[in-house]
């Protein structure tokens, strides 16, 4: 039997996989400030009521996994992680826009999907904890929730 979320007249599942870059690529998702980004990302999650289940990066992308309701449109929940993790990261590291020529810290596109129940929720979920670990030259640096 699926999980499932009960509202007052529905029964929904609702799970996506985000994905975004930082602004030109720039390797700036240091341990330091991933580390305080998955906090963020978190503290946003509770605060819209998106849950926040698995974080991967390899410090010039991210990889979400969250879950979310009805009512919202996807897009709107790219458009909260993004704008507000980037003003909370950029206040606290002033250093993360000089990296940037001054730009802002993620890129203008995205990707998401939605993501079934079961097997496939389970191999995504494991895609996003395991975020880079191939790579040779750079240090995963993988946030589990």
């Amino acid at each position: 039997m699926p999980k499932y979320e009960v509202a007052a007249h529905s029964r929904y599942n609702m799970s996506y996989h985000l994905v975004w870059i930082v602004k030109y690529r720039h390797v700036l998702l240091t341990k330091e400030i991933a580390q305080r980004l998955v906090q963020v990302l978190r503290d946003i999650g509770r605060s819209y009521e998106l849950p926040v289940e698995e974080i991967g990066t390899d410090g010039d992308h991210l990889h979400l996994f969250c879950k979310s309701y009805p009512n919202i449109k996807p897009a709107r929940v790219v458009e909260i992680f993004k704008s507000i993790s980037a003003k909370t990261l950029m206040k606290e590291f002033p250093s993360l826009r000089k990296e940037n020529y001054g730009a802002g810290l993620w890129g203008v596109g995205y990707y998401l999907a939605t993501v079934g129940h079961g097997t496939f929720e389970q191999a995504v979920r494991h895609y996003v904890r395991n975020q880079g670990r191939s790579m040779k030259n750079y240090k995963q640096l993988s946030l589990f929730l």
